[in-house]
């Protein structure tokens, strides 16, 4: 695992520490605990980013589609267009960058050649059978995407012509998504897909994901409603901001007509914030309206006291998807998180397991062991059953499965990892994690057509050098 030494020690532990963790605590207090949270925060940063590059550059394995359980969702809205829907808000990811405004528009245009396909684009036609079960949807509001806070207020720096930019300083000033979010109806039904996080983001990871360490309070009220982590609060409070220059979502379901229901849907990330998003429009708007939610490979959002307040005012409603052997939705529950180390382990064998999985596991357990981390809507994963594939190394992409409808590029991962206990480990989990999914849903050739018509196989030509990456190659020098 790649250790890092870091030109950034001091002055970048500081700015963690006070934009992710405890920002109030007194400046004295910061520069002392600053040196403790570096070993810490290094460790996770090495994880993370091996993660992010497997899950952008190498090869996984096959899991087995199982019959699913009917969910709750409105009558004449299948839970495949709305995975769908939920995966096409990740359309930025790591490939552009720029303002708030500029990947805004990008996106609108990712969105459209899917919806709208072939948007204007003859080369796209040959596609569009293929995302049928999207062609009846219309955009109506946004898409809306923010940049990290750290450069908002710098939204001119963004706005460069040159769209990768080369200050590899901490924290990397790059200006990609770090969340995006849009509306699309279909007659009056209504969803609002969230996207999960950027692996190009080291906001999305520090600020949103690994932000578990503070609770906050859902509302004035918390020993009755609960506590959020502080980076699910913080990633709540950016999604209800989006729009407010124009419309923010609140208002735009406030204004409109005739809404028969309204879903909220997202992946990973946007499947900790889909049904927080959810229950606080529903206590806004305050109107009745049917809200259902379909959260997808989500970690927990909040603590135990969180989830029954969350179950009792929209569990009936709420379809939670997850597959067993995705690390992600194991966190942050202490009893999932202690699982994570043998996810892959095979009896009578040793392959997929890593004893620097197991100590960072631990260590992870204790950071959390206090906080009740519960999921919502919690059920068993028995309808979406995985599988283990011990021939990964024959796989040449991440998103092999799409080989079998066009070409895909095999690419070298631009850091290697040495330990072929951890490496096949991570494989395992960027797999599990995505296209495993759409098997288990049996939507394996509309998913892969999504990406094929919004680009999202390719990554940047700076990505090498981009967000977590640039960090490694500072350790290295």
């Amino acid at each position: 695992m790649y250790h890092m030494s870091l030109a950034f020690t001091h002055e970048g532990a500081i700015a963690l520490v006070q934009m992710f963790c405890i920002s109030d605590m007194l400046p004295g207090q910061i520069t002392l605990l600053s040196y403790i949270f570096m070993k810490t925060i290094t460790k996770l940063l090495s994880f993370c980013l091996a993660l992010v590059l497997l899950l952008a550059t190498v090869m996984p394995f096959e899991a087995m589609a199982s019959t699913l359980a009917d969910p709750n969702l409105p009558t004449g809205l299948s839970q495949e267009e709305v995975f769908l829907l939920s995966i096409l808000s990740n359309a930025s990811g790591d490939k552009v960058q720029g303002s708030s405004k500029y990947l805004s528009e990008q996106l609108e245009e990712f969105v459209n050649n899917v919806i709208s396909c072939p948007n204007g684009n003859d080369v796209l036609s040959d596609y569009c059978d293929d995302v049928e079960m999207l062609s009846d949807w219309e955009l109506v509001w946004g898409p809306y995407v923010i940049i990290s806070p750290i450069y908002r207020p710098s939204e001119l720096l963004c706005s460069s012509e040159e769209k990768y930019l080369a200050d590899y300083d901490f924290p990397p000033k790059r200006c990609y998504p770090a969340n995006s979010m849009f509306v699309v109806k279909k007659d009056n039904h209504y969803l609002v897909a969230i996207a999960g996080t950027n692996p190009a983001s080291i906001y999305d990871w520090f600020g949103l994901d690994f932000a578990v360490g503070v609770l906050k309070p859902w509302d004035e009220n918390p020993d009755e409603t609960g506590q959020l982590s502080s980076g699910t609060d913080r990633g709540l409070n950016n999604l209800m901001g989006m729009g407010s220059d124009k419309e923010t979502l609140l208002d735009f379901l406030r204004n409109r007509d005739g809404i028969t229901d309204i879903t909220f849907a997202g992946h990973s990330l946007g499947g900790a914030l889909a049904p927080v998003l959810a229950l606080k429009i529903k206590e806004e708007l305050e109107n009745g309206i049917p809200i259902y939610v379909y959260p997808s490979a989500g970690p927990t959002p909040g603590n135990d006291i969180f989830a029954q307040y969350y179950n009792e005012n929209l569990g009936d409603t709420t379809t939670r998807l997850w597959n067993e052997l995705d690390v992600v939705p194991h966190a942050w529950n202490t009893t999932l998180l202690h699982e994570i180390p043998t996810l892959y382990y095979q009896e009578g064998g040793d392959l997929y397991y890593s004893d620097k999985v197991q100590t960072l596991v631990d260590k992870l357990i204790k950071f959390v062991d206090d906080k009740n981390y519960t999921h919502i809507n919690d059920t068993d994963p028995e309808n979406t059953e995985s599988t283990v594939i011990v021939d990964l190394n024959e796989k040449k992409s991440i998103h092999f499965m799409c080989e079998a409808y066009f070409p895909i590029e095999e690419k070298t991962p631009t850091i290697e990892i040495k330990d072929p206990n951890l490496k096949a480990f991570l494989k395992q989990t960027g797999y599990q994690h995505t296209d495993a999914y759409a098997k288990i849903l049996g939507v394996e050739k509309e998913y892969c057509t999504l990406f094929k018509l919004t680009g999202l196989f390719e990554t940047s030509p700076d990505r090498e050098k981009a967000g977590l990456e640039s960090l490694v190659l500072k350790s290295q020098q």
